[in-house]
């Protein structure tokens, strides 16, 4: 990586010019637009350390949902969901403004089988998922600024996304 991560307000800057060429190349959704960015911007370094070993290229979004959720608020907004999935435990999404309503956007939600019920959750802060021993232990920060910077650079180098 050859530049520092943005912070959230340059990113959600960048993202803005960002999509609104890739909408007029590509013919998609914003939605469609953030799903392929995060999406591709995933490693085995922004997994959370519990999954990082079982991560994989046929698994990206494993371990993946806290740091997303962060992501995606900063490029769209809206709020953070955190719930806790039947069988494996905390897991985090998004609810994006869209016009009157709020639309959910769940980037990570395919790191489950088929089949798994995510129930909806509450509504968390930022800082649950980025301050305290939880966060340290988890290495939220690092993970979230690696992914903050690993999306920046795609849209840097469009051409190449």
């Amino acid at each position: 990586m050859s530049e520092s991560a943005p912070s959230p307000f340059e990113l959600s800057r960048l993202y803005f010019h960002f999509a609104r060429e890739a909408g007029r190349k590509r013919m998609t959704t914003r939605y469609g637009i953030v799903t392929d960015l995060v999406s591709a911007a995933w490693c085995r370094e922004t997994a959370s350390p519990a999954n990082q070993e079982a991560w994989s290229d046929s698994n990206r979004a494993l371990g993946q949902c806290a740091v997303t959720a962060l992501v995606v608020q900063d490029l769209m907004g809206g709020t953070i969901m955190r719930t806790e999935v039947p069988g494996f435990g905390s897991h985090y999404s998004n609810l994006l403004p869209n016009g009157e309503d709020v639309y959910p956007l769940d980037l990570t939600k395919g790191q489950f089988p088929r089949g798994t019920v995510i129930p909806r959750g509450v509504t968390v802060e930022r800082d649950r998922i980025l301050v305290g021993e939880r966060a340290a232990a988890a290495r939220s920060p690092e993970r979230y600024e690696l992914l903050r910077q690993r999306v920046a650079e795609l849209m840097r180098n469009a051409a190449d996304f």
